[in-house]
């Protein structure tokens, strides 16, 4: 059953002070296109009431958890809406039977004299309000890893509504927003106290399956929502229930106006290595994965608040809390599929110095591991003083986790492929960070993480200067007379940067070796001393960014084993203007460096910037390869390869000067950088560079002949989303993680 309402307003719809706002800047607007009420179909379900264990009751005070899953679908508004909605309300409504809980309400049993016990009921003609929204924000930018404005995120999130006097709350809430051709995001808020992050996975897996398959059937073994199968002897639920009020929360802070949101991935082989450097009898993928963050975060927030690690506060105590699924450790215990709530909280401390220093990972797993062992043997031990224990340590805001890598969120089809995205966005009122399973890679763990924008450095200088989303401005910096003294230096970076991190600022660990240059090594032979001396200056930097950008450090003596003076370029990308100047500001100081202003012309390479976007060409490059080869008066072809040629070793054929040939080839070679129109034509060439004959020379000269009447043809990036991928082989010698 469907009530639809129209022309509704949105929570979360961004709004703007014009007179903040540039002259030609305008805000993301979402437009609210229906707000509908989906029921199970009359006669499914009758009046149902569900009361709330201990489990739930600890989880009255804890809100909603929301989740946005990013799916891309290249659909207009109107086809989403007309073919592709009513399936999806059809089959939401054929699943709320199953998940009947989730259609209703959280409220006090009217039943209790007192009050005082909380259930969920559900009536005849209760659902689950749907909106529909269309929103003209950026659908990749928000469905990506890199640091993200939250707030142009969270109107994809829909309100729990209180339902009136009386009749509680709601238990769950779902938005449908649409991005016109580009994708849709299916955002979910469900309060705490209704379920579970497994139950509530265990529901949308079911409603996609559902929806995916087209059938009246649904997908999916149904939930057992027994609640005998939970004893209480000891009264814990009116411990936790206590002087509850509906207003109190714990571990509900403000959301920053200038917070940001991002990701990353540690890999398999990562996790593995940290699991061998923590060297610990059973260490699961989740204790080394808590341990890393734990001690990264802590890391970069105390040397992000003053720039100094040693400030005298290394003994103050940091808090990890961390949930832990009692289901298979009860006696009896519950069944996989129950729904509802049975998470206990696991609390590990340590105090700061320990975190920080260089075995900061591996005293963390072997805490958090002693403490889930602990845990294990008697779930429910200390269970009278959870709620104490967390209102103890809410004020210091402690490292919480939400998630887990065992809910395959990414499992979550609904025939339009796995999601390309999946936030919790909760965690930006709790503190939390999330923990779900790798998209890409069985055995992997996608971290999610909300920090206010002046911890934006930590993520947006590295994207933008490593992993370049978007060309939007390229700018030059000149190094020069690098004076350098004597002896070995030994290089331990007090960061790196994670292949998979995408600007996660991460702590160096013990297993990262250093780079060392001895006298020795640089006198066995001049050119390699050259190079070793070169790339030495690339690591430098490489430290240099992640100090001076990303910790806010000084760097200390960084060319003490430098012994040449040389001059390189160093070019650099950016999408925010305040960074690019801060980026080159920094660098100049901490390098003799001159700025060269924005790229106009670099080996061979020109580069025009202007407001619609970069073009990168290689004119006159392609002139003096004409000159060159004695080519500049011919005549020009359409197709820089003859339709039909087969190319092959021709024995036969006449032999042409092989250093001529080599010579049209390697100059060609370097001008696929910019023309990938020849990519395919100068590959072919150049197989037979050992021995050409006069066909191979003649199809040499074709693409010659191709060039005459292409010279202005290059590249151009557009000033739109445009995704680049960069790899960096002097920075990847450094990834051990």
């Amino acid at each position: 059953m469907i009530d639809n309402q129209t022309g509704l307003d949105h929570p979360h719809t961004p709004t703007a002070n014009p007179k903040a706002m540039p002259p030609m800047a305008k805000p993301p607007e979402l437009l609210v296109l229906e707000r509908s009420r989906v029921a199970p179909p009359p006669g499914s379900v009758g009046e149902t009431t569900l009361p709330l264990t201990f489990f739930d009751a600890i989880w009255l005070r804890g809100g909603s958890v929301e989740r946005v899953f990013f799916y891309r679908l290249p659909h207009s508004t109107s086809y989403f809406v007309t073919s592709i909605l009513p399936n999806l309300k059809s089959s939401l409504s054929l699943v709320l039977p199953h998940f009947y809980p989730l259609a209703g309400n959280i409220r006090r049993s009217p039943r209790d004299p007192d009050g005082n016990q909380y259930e969920i009921h559900y009536a005849e003609g209760d659902g689950v309000t749907l909106t529909v929204a269309e929103y003209d924000d950026d659908f990749d930018q928000l469905s990506g890893s890199q640091a993200r404005d939250l707030n142009s995120i969270l109107p994809l999130l829909p309100q729990l509504r209180h339902r009136g006097a009386g009749e509680g709350f709601a238990a769950m809430a779902l938005q449908v927003t649409i991005f016109p051709d580009r994708g849709v995001a299916i955002g979910v808020s469900i309060h705490h106290a209704a379920c579970g992050g497994s139950s509530s996975t265990q529901f949308m897996l079911s409603w996609a399956s559902t929806y995916a398959l087209s059938e009246d059937t649904v997908v999916g073994e149904p939930p057992v929502f027994d609640r005998s199968l939970v004893s209480d002897p000891r009264g814990l639920y009116s411990i936790f229930y206590g002087n509850y009020d509906e207003s109190d929360k714990w571990m509900d802070y403000p959301v920053l106006s200038d917070a940001v949101l991002a990701s990353f991935t540690l890999k398999k082989d990562q996790i593995q290595r940290l699991k061998e450097l923590v060297s610990i009898s059973r260490c699961s993928t989740i204790v080394v994965t808590y341990a890393y963050i734990w001690s990264c975060l802590t890391k970069s927030l105390e040397i992000h608040k003053d720039g100094d690690d040693d400030d005298g506060d290394g003994d103050r105590m940091t808090h990890l809390l961390f949930p832990v699924d009692c289901k298979a450790r009860l006696r009896p215990p519950l069944p996989e599929t129950y729904f509802g709530n049975c998470l206990a909280p696991c609390f590990v401390d340590l105090k700061v110095s320990e975190l920080i220093g260089e075995e900061g990972v591996v005293v963390a797993a072997r805490a958090i591991a002693d403490a889930i062992k602990v845990f294990v043997e008697d779930p429910l031990r200390e269970a009278e003083t959870w709620l104490a224990s967390v209102e103890s340590i809410v004020n210091e805001q402690p490292l919480t986790v939400a998630g887990s890598p065992k809910f395959h969120v990414y499992g979550t089809d609904f025939g339009w492929g796995r999601p390309k995205k999946v936030e919790i966005t909760s965690i930006a009122r709790t503190g939390a960070v999330s923990v779900a399973e790798s998209r890409d890679e069985d055995g992997g763990v996608e971290i999610g993480v909300v920090l206010p924008k002046p911890l934006k450095l930590f993520f947006h200088s590295v994207s933008s200067f490593f992993s370049s989303s978007r060309v939007t401005v390229v700018s030059e910096l000149c190094t020069r007379n690098h004076n350098t003294g004597t002896g070995v230096t030994n290089w331990r970076p007090e960061a790196i940067v994670s292949e998979q991190t995408r600007g996660i600022i991460t702590p160096a660990l013990e297993s990262i070796e250093g780079v060392a240059l001895t006298d020795a090594q640089l006198k066995a032979d001049a050119q390699l001393k050259d190079l070793k001396a070169k790339n030495y200056l690339f690591q430098a930097i490489d430290r240099s960014i992640l100090e001076t950008i990303l910790c806010k450090n000084t760097a200390k003596d960084i060319w003490d084993s430098m012994k040449k003076k040389y001059q390189d370029d160093l070019i650099f990308t950016g999408t925010d203007d305040f960074l690019f100047q801060e980026f080159k500001k920094s660098m100049m100081v901490e390098f003799e460096m001159s700025d060269l202003g924005m790229m106009h012309y670099f080996l061979g390479m020109e580069v025009v910037q202007s407001t619609k976007g970069i073009f990168i060409s290689q004119k006159k490059y392609v002139q003096e390869i004409l000159d060159r080869f004695q080519m500049k008066d011919c005549n020009p072809v359409s197709t820089p390869t003859e339709f039909g040629l087969k190319l092959n070793k021709d024995h036969e054929g006449k032999k042409v000067d092989s250093t001529i040939y080599k010579q049209i080839v390697g100059s060609l070679m370097y001008l696929t950088a910019t023309r990938p129109d020849i990519m395919y034509s100068v590959s072919l060439i150049s197989r037979y560079m050992e021995n050409p004959t006069e066909i191979h020379l003649l199809a040499a000269k074709r693409i010659l002949r191709y060039l005459q009447g292409t010279k202005d043809f290059g590249l151009f990036y557009k000033k739109v989303k445009i995704k680049l991928q960069i790899y960096r082989p002097s920075l990847s010698k450094l990834l051990h993680l």
